[in-house]
């Protein structure tokens, strides 16, 4: 569940490609600028370059041609730009780090090794700002460790240019999309916390009720899918099931549907979630910090040893250790000794193999329900949704989202590092929000979705670029999609969508041998099911991420710029 280097790097490039963009300049009262004049003109009337940028401005005191100066905004264009002459630029442009130091100076402002590298990208990005705002930033550099200062002036620039407020809180949140760590690993990590939590208030159980649906309920489909599957296993697209399994999974579904349907869930995930042992990941990670024997060591390749252990920890526990630590209640244990278990290792060996072939969205619409469950879920439109609200005089009702209830129960929370986590994540579904750009006729943004499937976890990211509809939608004919996501057998694949009037080019990248003969072998049918939807493929190529790049997949982006389903293989176009 360890995310990649690969997508935090892509993550971090798009948020630093959306920080690049160059927004025409707007110029606001009391902003400093470093302006360059370019000529004179009568009555005390200039043409200054501030930046890329040239205009025509009132100055209140005479200059001299061709020097720079740094200016104070006294007038906007609406009312005749006016600007005040602060000090004049001593020496040359060129040297960076004595425009820099000049511009703290200006605002009487330490020159510290973190504000000397705020200043130079402020200056980099030609950014005009406040004093105001330069204060707050550099009291938000001060209160950052040192190791995350790139971040927190990446995260700051962003801010000035989309006009947001200097702040701790939107700061860290611009930082909290740049993180390596995945969505789906900060999500569990809270549910246990919680789980733990002593303060179990009526704000921290809705929390605990809202993280449990969201883990678990993603699938549920999937079960059912799978139990019609064991009733007639004949009906599995190209199976290579033998009589005797299409046999064994006949009579492993009636033993099944004797059981209530919570009961066949709990069955199912046990299945699923074992190894050829019969043991379950979180009791692997559990028994791994048990006392060991000097004669007794452990090794991963070892595994009867551990099961031998895990045997122990049942006997002198009584009770097994769930995956926060907690014992669970005697009438829900998981016995581990084979004798004990509901299901034979045959049978969940069966299972396993039956679901490695059986797609988890096997229609557009189970991908679509999806999404629009896990938006909901997750509540990164409550904003969105609330303001609607007000605007048509409706009612505000209550939005029973993660993000919400996560605001609803942070107070509550006793544990310290339990805060700190939910925090963590309140930031990171706020950044989601801040980073949305919207430039005139285009829209850019990222989306992130947490998957808990049946055999895996990962976060999906999903980055969209194109021409905006008159409504505000991104228009369909004209705009570019990346997916990105690890899989077990695949590692990362990165999927690249460029659509020119309905036209599309698609790029897949992945390491893996066997995905270009797949994809080559489904082409045909992709097109054919495109072409019921009015769109037309022009070309559909398998590469490896180049080899150099190979820790930096943001790289391939951009070169890539410039010029699912779980069966066998993980994916399923």
């Amino acid at each position: 569940m360890e995310q990649t280097t690969g997508l935090s790097n892509l993550i971090r490039q798009t948020f630093s490609n959306l920080k690049n963009s160059q927004p025409q300049l707007t110029l606001k009262e009391n902003q400093v600028v470093l302006g360059q004049v370019q000529k004179l003109f009568p009555e005390q009337k200039a043409l200054i370059q501030i930046g890329q940028a040239t205009l025509v401005a009132q100055l209140e005191t005479a200059i001299k041609g061709n020097e720079s100066y740094w200016f104070t905004v006294k007038g906007t264009e609406h009312t005749g730009l006016k600007l005040k002459v602060m000090k004049q630029l001593e020496g040359l442009l060129t040297n960076k780090i004595d425009t820099a130091k000049d511009l703290l100076e200006v605002f009487q402002l330490k020159n510290t090794k973190q504000n000397l590298a705020l200043t130079r990208e402020i200056l980099k990005e030609n950014i005009p700002i406040t004093k105001e705002q330069l204060v707050a930033a550099t009291d938000v550099l001060k209160n950052t460790p040192n190791t995350m200062s790139s971040q927190a002036i990446h995260a700051i620039v962003f801010a000035l240019k989309q006009n947001y407020p200097i702040s701790n809180e939107i700061i860290k949140s611009l930082m909290s999309i740049q993180t390596s760590t995945p969505l789906v690993q900060q999500i569990d990590k809270v549910l246990q916390l919680i789980q733990a939590e002593n303060n179990q208030s009526g704000a921290i159980k809705q929390l605990y009720n809202v993280l449990s649906n969201l883990t678990e309920n993603q699938t549920d489909h999937f079960d059912k899918k799978l139990l019609d599957l064991m009733k007639n296993p004949e009906q599995l697209n190209g199976h290579t099931l033998s009589s005797k399994e299409v046999l064994n999974l006949k009579e492993l579904h009636v033993k099944l549907t004797m059981n209530n349907d919570e009961q066949i869930k709990s069955m199912l995930k046990q299945a699923l979630q074992q190894n050829e042992y019969g043991i379950e990941k979180p009791q692997i990670e559990q028994a791994s910090s048990l006392p060991i024997k000097e004669n007794q060591k452990l090794t991963m390749s070892n595994l009867e040893q551990l099961k031998t252990l895990l045997n122990q920890l049942v006997q002198q526990n009584e009770q097994p250790l769930n995956k926060t630590g907690l014992t669970q209640p005697s009438s829900a244990t998981i016995q581990f000794k084979e004798n004990q278990l509901l299901l034979s290792q045959d049978e969940i060996m069966l299972i396993r193999k039956l679901a490695a072939n059986v797609p988890l969205l096997s229609a557009k619409e189970n991908v679509l329900d999806l999404f629009k469950t896990l938006d909901n879920k997750i509540g990164l439109q409550d904003e969105v949704k609330l303001w609607d609200q007000l605007m048509k005089g409706k009612e505000l009702e209550g939005l029973l989202s993660l993000k919400n209830s996560l605001i609803a129960a942070r107070n509550e929370i006793v544990s310290t590092l339990a805060r700190e986590e939910v925090d963590q994540l309140i930031h990171r579904f706020n950044g989601q929000t801040l980073i949305q750009q919207d430039n005139g006729p285009t829209q850019q943004f990222i989306s992130q979705y947490p998957l808990f499937l049946p055999h895996h976890q990962t976060d999906l990211t999903i980055q969209w670029d194109g021409k905006k509809r008159e409504d505000g939608s991104i228009d369909p004919a004209f705009c570019r999609i990346i997916f990105f996501l690890s899989l077990p057998r695949l590692k990362d694949v990165m999927i690249d969508v460029q659509i020119q009037n309905r036209v599309m080019n698609i790029s897949i990248l992945n390491n893996n041998s066997v995905l270009a003969a797949l994809v080559a072998s489904k082409s045909e049918v992709l097109k054919q099911m495109l072409e019921t939807m009015n769109y037309r493929i022009s070309s559909i190529a398998v590469k490896p991420f180049e080899k150099e790049n190979k820790v930096n997949i943001a790289n391939q982006v951009q070169t890539i710029k410039s010029s699912p389903f779980y069966q066998g293989v993980d994916l399923k176009i």
